[in-house]
């Protein structure tokens, strides 16, 4: 449905391959859970047959389901809500320099739980909150193995905000993250081979092929480098990464699609190969 809806059931079956019936439980099931939906005013009026009803995720309107994103940086920090479609409904920087990191997820995890109380639309519900971070990360345990920039070692971060939200909290390495929605919401091509480089106080790396973000033994796969000096701009051109010194950044605020907490616009380093 991300690349073809609204789309017909008959539809979803030709291009999934799978069984009209599966295809017809499937719908159920995700319509029962609220996540997608039928859109009978889009029905061509032949008069022919049965009308295909086609379906599509459900964005948008009273209970549309949306999803919480944060990003955590060396200095600061990206909230988000997106539907279901990759679409930012609200957003919010937050800075912490200052902040002893030890304290850090406390104080992450209210202003998260804060930030989607006053955000969230009326009558949306919000399905679970995403984290990414840079350094050595566990998604199976939601776990920060090793972060040297922030001095964390075997942080249970999921399990920290998932206190102070009450939602499902998955954390990964933030490369991860960005590749792994590349491959969601980005060009199809990219779902063949994609390389995402990151540069900053911390340097990381993902690596997709065939459709599968790889994480490597440990999920220590990607954690190229620890903590940088240095400001450093990423930019792909050509199959080329180019780095350009001055002052520190915001350790990963600055690669997203929105820009840094110096207000400098974002780059994506993700191409596909």
């Amino acid at each position: 449905m991300l690349d073809h809806g609204p789309v017909a059931r008959s539809g979803i079956a030709r291009l999934s391959g799978l069984s009209p019936a599966a295809v017809s439980r499937q719908c159920t099931d995700l319509a029962r859970l609220g996540l997608v939906c039928e859109v009978p005013e889009l029905v061509a009026a032949s008069g022919v047959g049965r009308p295909q009803i086609p379906v599509d995720l459900r964005t948008g309107g009273a209970g549309g389901p949306l999803v919480a994103g944060v990003h955590i940086g060396v200095l600061g920090a990206d909230f988000g809500l997106t539907d279901l479609r990759g679409t930012v409904v609200a957003r919010q920087q937050v800075r912490h320099d200052g902040i002893p990191t030890a304290d850090l997820p406390e104080h992450l995890g209210r202003a998260l739980a804060r930030f989607i109380a006053d955000r969230t639309p009326a009558g949306a519900r919000v399905l679970g909150a995403g984290a990414a971070i840079g350094g050595w990360v566990a998604p199976e345990t939601g776990t920060v193995v090793r972060h040297d920039a922030l001095g964390w070692h075997q942080r249970p971060l999921a399990a920290e905000l998932r206190r102070h939200t009450g939602l499902p909290v998955r954390v990964d390495n933030h490369a991860r993250a960005v590749a792994q929605s590349e491959l969601l919401f980005g060009r199809p091509e990219a779902r063949r081979s994609l390389l995402h480089l990151f540069v900053g106080n911390v340097v990381d790396a993902a690596l997709s092929i065939a459709g599968v973000v790889h994480s490597g033994p440990r999920s220590g796969a990607g954690d190229v480098a620890g903590e940088r000096k240095g400001r450093f701009a990423d930019r792909a051109a050509g199959g080329v990464i180019a780095v350009r010194p001055g002052r520190p950044c915001d350790a990963g605020v600055g690669t997203g699609s929105g820009g840094g907490h110096d207000g400098r616009p974002g780059r994506k380093t993700a191409q596909a190969a």
